[in-house]
Parts: C-alpha cells; structure tokens; sequence
C-alpha cells in the first residue's frame, strides 16, 4: 500500500510513515505508537490535506446486547493488544483543519463502524454468498480470546514485576461479553496506565472531548467488510505472486492497478466486492461509509500518475508554457528565488495540486509587503461549475482544475486579494478554458465591442508585419 500511493498517488515518501511488526522494525504498530503517528499526521494537517489511515490487522467488535446494534463498538487491535476504538479515532479526527480529509482503508475484521456516524453508502448486504476457501483465514480475534492474552500479560507482569496480584483484583474471564469488556479495561490500564482507548479512562464521556462539530466531508471509511463480518487472509499463490495478503488490500491494489485515472471512492468499493467474490469469499463484503458528495470524489482526492504521465485529458503544452513564462517575468526583474514553480513533470518534487497552489498562494499572500508585485501564472485545465441557490438567479463559479482535480475556484482568488496589504498588488494570467471570471466581481475592461477593435487592430499590424 505504501509504495502504490507513492507512486501511483505522488504522496511523498517521507510523509508515508510504515509501522510493521517484523522481526527487524525498529518501529513496531503498538497502540502508542500508531496513535503518536496518526497525531504527528493530524497536526502537521493545512486546509485541503488528504491524509490516509491504512490499517492490515486484526480487528474485534464489542456487543453488550445483540438485539440492540447501537451499543456495538468496533477496534482494530495493534501488536501489543492495546485496542484502539471508533472513538479514540474520532477524537483524533475532530483536531483536522476544516477543508482537509481523512481516509481509513482498514483491512480487519468488524471494520465496518470504525468512523462513529457516517452515512452508509455502501453497506451491509444480506445475502450471503457461501464461505470462503478452506486455506484464507479470518482476521478477528473474539473478546473472550483478547481477555485470556491480556490476563496472561498480566500474570507475567506478576511474576516478573510483583506488579500484579490476581487473586486480590477479583479479574476472571467471563463468558459475558460485558463483563469481559469491564476486565479487558482493567487489565489495560493496569498493563498499560493511561494510555488506553478512551473507553476505559474513568470519566469519559462521549462528547466531553468534541473540539467542534466534525462534518461528514472530513471522514471517509472503506472498510474490508461489515461491522459484523470478519476480513480474510489470502495465502501465497501464483495469484499473488508469492505474497501473503490481506484480501482486501489485495483487492484494492488490483482494482488501482487495473484502473485507468481517478477512480472514485464508490467505483473502487463497489470494483472491490465485485473483485472478492471472484476469489471465493462470499461472507466479507468491503463497505463505504462517507458524505454523498466524497463517495463520488476521487480516490484519496487525486488523480493516480500513469506510467505514461498522460491520459485521455491530457495537455501538452503547460510546462513548456511555464517555463517560458518564468524566463519572461525574470526579465522584469523579479528574482529566481522569489518564483516558484509547482508542475507535474516526471521528477518534480511539487505537484500543482489543489493543497500545494494554495500553500503555495498563501505564502505569497503572507509574505507581500506594501507595493509588491504578484503574479499568479497558470496553465492546464479550467471549468465552470453551475451554482443553484433557491431564490437567486443560476449562475456559474469559475475554476482553474490542479492535477488532482481539486478546484481552486474564483472565490479562493478574492480571499486571497482580500489578504493583501494595500498598495500591494495581485495580477493573475490564466491559460485555461472558462478563465474570464476567476477573479470575482471585478469590471471587466474589456468588452466585445473593443475585442473586435482589437482584432481588427491585430490583423492589420499583422498584415504589415508579413508585407
């Protein structure tokens, strides 16, 4: 997973944080570890960010009553047992700038609730389609199992620390499932003191750590199966080429490899239940839980690099424009420092995307003086998106389309302008289609009377030029 969104998405490496229990990591996925990653990641977060959670593991499903599915609470279950809940997630998910995104694709069992309250876009089915192959394995691991570890942890703590009495603190495993969340929360924060899923920390409550109101558009879930089903493992095979894997991560890896452009969140779940039927598991079905407007947005927000740089869209002209415009504008005296350069040419180490023009911009903005001279160039893609407001008359917004194909659209250029000290000014030369309204709400000083005076103009300098 690591090396298809560094390649195929254009994240950088270095942003990539890999935790593994192998043998040789320095870095193993304990439940700390993978939350000081998960908040390092949240922190470092700008408005436009998409930031991605992927998760291969197991997974567990707390039920306190079956005939009652709000009280279920699903995990994922780091190396150390340590069990890390919808909650704890969500707490890490509210601390997100506004305008940026977060995206779990969580390869384990019951990971079908692990964003608390989003809508349901694709989910349960109900008709099961038989059990999988004898050889793949599931990736759950039941309460009362997680009880019996940690007890046993726990008496080794005993035994080596004189930490831990277990005849005195009255835990035993009991077959109810409450019972055995009330020992397993015990056993934790004896085990591991504070840093333990909210869950169990004495006065939580649900909502006493809501920094804001979290909105749909900032979450976004694919998860390998339902909150009630289990996620499998797939053994080594030709198919695989010798790789043992999740099959849902399998499965997604295929379904990017084998696609052509951007896929959207929705066309890649439904590909990948399509996809893991053909391999024979008809009791895991992948899910999307997220807004209306993300299930159709692309994938991770991006649009994937081909191996060709190109697709059907493609323009062939704009880093030779950009180029060019650079040398121009250097020759007004504007310093090769001062100019910054964002294309995405093989190699380039910044992509125009809709988050990077937008740093970009805003650092220009920030660091503009009284009487400076900006200059925003663009060249590539441009469109025009319908607006509909009850009561008000249909009209346009005008967008320039970053590589990824996420709009900076006319309003972000007046807030920007907004910005600016006085005496400072902002000139924007836009190479693309629907370009004319990109700045909002300025006079337009050209109209269609002196454009045929100009043209006229320009075929007769043009006729004396060639005579």
């Amino acid at each position: 997973m690591r090396e298809m969104i560094v390649s195929r998405f254009g994240f950088d490496s270095k942003n990539a944080e890999l935790l593994t229990d192998e043998p040789e990591s320095t870095y193993k996925p304990t439940r700390a570890n993978i939350m000081a990653a998960l908040k390092k990641m949240v922190d470092a977060a700008k408005e436009g960010d998409a930031l991605l959670f992927h998760f291969s593991g197991h997974g567990i499903l707390r039920r306190i009553d079956p005939q009652q599915p709000s009280n279920e609470s699903e995990a994922i279950v780091p190396c150390d047992l340590n069990p890390i809940f919808d909650v704890d997630l969500g707490q890490l998910i509210q601390q997100l700038p506004s305008g940026s995104s977060f995206t779990i694709v969580s390869d384990s069992c019951h990971s079908g609730g692990l964003i608390e309250k989003n809508k349901e876009q694709i989910g349960p089915h109900t008709t099961p389609r038989g059990a999988p192959p004898v050889d793949y394995k599931t990736r759950g691991i039941s309460i009362e199992t997680l009880c019996q570890c940690l007890l046993t942890e726990a008496n080794v703590m005993s035994e080596t620390q004189s930490f831990l009495d277990t005849t005195t603190c009255g835990m035993t495993v009991r077959t109810d499932t409450e019972d055995n969340m009330t020992g397993i929360g015990s056993l934790l924060t004896i085990i591991f003191g504070n840093n333990v899923s909210l869950k169990f920390l004495p006065h939580y409550e649900p909502d006493f750590l809501n920094l804001r109101s979290l909105t749909e558009d900032e979450r976004i879930l694919l998860s390998g199966c339902q909150g009630d089903e289990c996620s499998f493992d797939m053994p080594a095979s030709d198919k695989t080429e010798g790789k043992v894997f999740g099959a849902f991560t399998y499965i997604v890896l295929k379904v990017i490899k084998e696609s052509n452009g951007a896929l959207t969140n929705r066309q890649l779940v439904m590909k990948a239940r399509n996809e893991i039927i053909k391999l024979g598991i008809g009791k895991q079905h992948p899910c999307l839980y997220c807004s209306d407007e993300n299930a159709d947005a692309a994938f991770l927000g991006h649009q994937p690099n081909t191996i060709t740089g190109a697709t059907q869209f493609g323009l062939h002209g704009c880093i030779s424009d950009v180029k060019t415009i650079k040398d121009a504008i250097m020759n007004f005296g504007f310093k090769e420092s001062d100019i910054n350069v964002l294309t995405d040419a093989p190699g380039s180490s910044v992509l125009p995307t809709g988050a990077d023009i937008r740093d970009a911009l805003n650092r220009m903005a920030c660091n503009a003086k009284v009487g400076d001279v900006l200059i925003f160039y663009f060249s590539g893609h441009g469109t025009r998106i319908p607006i509909f407001q009850p009561g008000q008359p249909f009209k346009h917004d005008e967008a320039t389309v970053a590589c990824d194909l996420n709009l900076v659209k006319d309003v972000d250029f007046r807030r920007l302008v907004n910005r600016l000290p006085e005496g400072a000014s902002f000139t924007i030369l836009s190479d693309s289609c629907h370009s004319g309204g990109l700045m909002e709400k300025e006079k337009n000083n050209l109209n269609r009377v002196q454009k045929r005076k100009i043209k006229r103009l320009f075929a007769f300098s043009l006729h004396l030029l060639l005579k």
